[in-house]
Order: C-alpha cells, then sequence, then structure tokens
C-alpha cells in the first residue's frame, strides 16, 4: 500500500517509478526528445558566454518570447555562446531559432564537440579544453528557424555547441537551441537504478 513497502521488492528501478498514492507504474520512455530542456538535470547548461551572460540561459528554456543576444560593442571575440547538454546526446539535428520580431544573426558559426579535450605534447587530455571538429559557416542568414542536420557518423554522439557571432544586426536574438535526440538514454544513471555494466576484453 505504501511506496516503503514496495521498496522492500527487488525491482527494476530503471523501469518503474512509485506514485503518490503508493501505487507502481511504468517509466515512460520518450522519442523524439529536446536534448536542451533537460540538460541542467544532468549538470549541463551554459559553459561558457562572451556577453549578456544575464540572458545565456534564456536559449534553453523552451520560451520563444526570450533569448540571448551579443553585445555588439564587443570584440568578435566576445560574441559567443557555448552550451553543455550535460551528456552525449545521440541527435539527429540542431534547430536555431531566432526572434520573430527582428532580423536574425547574419553571419555565424556553428560548432559541435563530442566533449573531446586538446591534447598536449605528450597526448595527455588538456583540462578545461574542447575539440570542436565539426564547425559550419551560414553566411547571409535571413532564416528564422535554421535547421543543421546531424547526418554522418563523426556528428553525433554531441555534447557541446558553441555559436559565435560575426555579424548580426541591432535587435536580433537567439531564442532557443533545440537539440533533437532520438529519445532517453536508458543507460544514464545505470548505477542508481540497480543496473551495472561489464566490460570483457578478449584477445
Amino acid at each position: 500500500d505504501t511506496p516503503q513497502e514496495w521498496q522492500t521488492w527487488k525491482l527494476p528501478l530503471g523501469a518503474v517509478e512509485f506514485t503518490s498514492t503508493g501505487d507502481l507504474k511504468p517509466i515512460q520512455i520518450r522519442k523524439n526528445t529536446n536534448a536542451s530542456l533537460d540538460a541542467l538535470h544532468y549538470g549541463g547548461g551554459i559553459r561558457s558566454v562572451g556577453s549578456n551572460a544575464r540572458n545565456a540561459e534564456l536559449v534553453m528554456d523552451g520560451d520563444f518570447s526570450t533569448g540571448w543576444s551579443p553585445d555588439l560593442s564587443l570584440p568578435l571575440e566576445d560574441r559567443f555562446i557555448e552550451i553543455d547538454l550535460g551528456r552525449g546526446v545521440s541527435a539527429y539535428q540542431v534547430t536555431l531559432i531566432f526572434a520573430e520580431d527582428a532580423p536574425p544573426f547574419e553571419l555565424f558559426d556553428l560548432l559541435l564537440s563530442t566533449g573531446e579535450q586538446q591534447l598536449d605534447q605528450i597526448a595527455n587530455p588538456i583540462p578545461n579544453t574542447l575539440v570542436y571538429r565539426i564547425s559550419e559557416r551560414f553566411k547571409e542568414n535571413t532564416r528564422h528557424r535554421l535547421v543543421y542536420a546531424l547526418d554522418r557518423p563523426e556528428h553525433t554522439p554531441i555534447q557541446y555547441l558553441r555559436i559565435a557571432v560575426l555579424k548580426s544586426p541591432p535587435g536580433a536574438r537567439l531564442a532557443e537551441v533545440e537539440v533533437e535526440g532520438i529519445g532517453d538514454n536508458l543507460l544514464l544513471d545505470l548505477g542508481q537504478k540497480g543496473g551495472d555494466i561489464q566490460i570483457i576484453v578478449d584477445t
């Protein structure tokens, strides 16, 4: 009758959950998810931003009426935003949505990273660095909804995105960054769910 009584049972915690009334129900497994919306749950969020940091998280809150824009009075190296999804995501497209009440960013770079770090001279990872192996420049953009397809094996999984603004009309805002994935990853938090992983190497 209560969750405490159910907890004495051996249950597949990654497949069922308790309701407020003490019942059990299956965990909902979603398809075609937007990984930006729950990035904070996995320890992600805004990794870094060059200017207007107070508005940076508005690009991943699901609200198209808010957004981020760089400070155009600053040098080009300060006109960027970098997003951490909190985990590697098997994604099939990235969608950039710009505010409708102004022209969109006209010239900018979209960079994607799996989380791979740069290496020093003896091949040791350098802390707090990233390798962006995928880079796409968008020129003379007039679209308020821009979709970049991740259709090659090296494109995914991705964890980090960087948008570097090179030319922008006044008032332009990036409203949302959507990373559309295949669906929920059942292996996340595997240990907390009572599962484990065995790695067997046989030569």
